[in-house]
């Protein structure tokens, strides 16, 4: 906290004026309103500033002019936090399943989902986010987990959601590691952003009111969409979190033990999502998987084959086999069973100007599959011409003999 005050006391005249949450190693929490030239902290174990113990800034300052606005968030958060606070204590997950995913706007409550009416004379189950915590416009989602006290403050644990927070799912990272698993990055998009853009895409199908939400998209009234899915697999992945967080206290790991948890939760959390999977507790997904695309070539053909392989995940026990599927759209379709001692699959005539999803997944004793692996293979566009190319010459070919 004290350099954090130490920054914003340095002289000169700043470009930005914004709220800075901060909390530290100590337990201790604020927020900097900050001018081009000055700023203020309220500090949440005031009681004065915050006589709960929590504070809540949207687009507006305390020290401001007015002008500032989320006025109807401000309060909603307030009554959310208010309320979980006559219960228990704020949470990270609360912060997440409760207060960042509500849809409460300043006219209607939609709750329990779908909305049974529909807001402005749109279709039945649609409503308009813009005045909601959860906004059409909201691009991601962080929680900053602190720690406990004595403990390493490397374990402090940012929690991200890519995307608008009712289309995506929140999964941990920690900065020591000073990189990110490659669905959370990316050139010049990351996976798990475009996956939550497909998502958003489908909860907002009106082109022309594109500010309202299609609350059936979301939860039918029988947990088969978005959300029947993305909390199964934010719980998963919080206890599997937990778990490893309380074996870390006792003994701080390596950065590759670290690194090694945090790519695996996220590669099998977006292969979930991306599949409409509820995820398993007891068989995780294959490791390694990797496609290798070659030609197979002739004097007067060209076959692409791209080579599906992957490694044996240690954690799984009584492994009979693996199941590959392709991608299409929502759905996961059927190609081939093999025996779990088969790390590899052949799928031939592929086109190189197509993207191919690819799937697979573990099958143990007793049938039950386990998580996904998925491999995207983008569509390569020089190679998709050629292709085309030599297709088309060949089919002359043939219509001239």
């Amino acid at each position: 906290m004290r350099s954090a005050r130490q920054l914003f006391s340095q002289a000169g005249r700043r470009l930005t004026k914004a709220n800075f949450g901060v909390i530290d190693a100590t337990g201790a929490a604020a927020i900097f309103e900050t001018g081009n030239s000055s700023f203020k902290k309220f500090d949440a174990g005031d009681p004065i500033t915050a006589p709960k113990g929590f504070l809540v800034r949207t687009n507006f300052a305390e020290t401001g002019d007015g002008t500032g606005g989320g006025w109807e968030r401000y309060d909603r958060a307030i009554d959310l936090f208010n309320q979980r606070m006559s219960q228990s204590k704020i949470s990270f997950d609360y912060i997440f399943k409760r207060v960042a995913r509500d849809l409460m706007n300043d006219r209607i409550d939609p709750y329990p989902l779908p909305y049974s009416g529909g807001q402005d004379n749109r279709p039945d189950g649609f409503m308009r986010t813009y005045y909601s915590i959860n906004r059409c416009y909201t691009r991601s989602c962080v929680v900053f987990q602190g720690v406990r006290p004595g403990e390493d403050p490397r374990l402090s644990t940012m929690w991200i959601i890519l995307g608008e927070p009712v289309c995506g799912v929140a999964v941990p990272l920690w900065l020591f590691l000073g990189s990110v698993p490659p669905e959370m990055n990316g050139i010049p998009t990351a996976p798990f952003c475009d996956l939550s853009i497909d998502m958003d895409r489908f909860c907002y199908p009106l082109l022309t009111s594109p500010e309202y939400l299609d609350t059936a998209a979301l939860d039918d009234g029988f947990g088969r969409r978005v959300l029947g899915y993305s909390h199964p697999i934010e719980d998963w992945i919080f206890a599997k979190t937990e778990a490893v967080l309380n074996e870390w206290r006792t003994i701080f790991p390596g950065s590759e033990v670290v690194r090694s948890f945090e790519y695996n939760l996220v590669s099998q959390a977006y292969a979930c999502f991306i599949t409409y999977t509820l995820p398993s507790y007891t068989l995780m997904s294959p490791l390694q998987l990797t496609c290798q695309r070659v030609s197979n070539r002739s004097l007067s053909q060209r076959e692409y084959i791209d080579i599906l392989s992957w490694q044996t995940n240690p954690e799984n026990q009584n492994i009979v086999g693996y199941r590959i599927y392709t991608l299409e759209g929502q759905n996961k379709i059927f190609q081939a069973e093999v025996e779990g001692d088969v790390y590899q699959f052949y799928f031939r005539d592929v086109r190189p100007d197509r993207t191919y999803p690819y799937v697979v997944a573990t099958v143990d004793s007793q049938g039950l599959e386990g998580n996904p692996a998925v491999k995207i293979v983008e569509a390569r566009l020089e190679e998709g011409l050629l292709w085309r190319i030599l297709r088309f010459s060949l089919l002359a070919i043939g219509k001239t003999h």
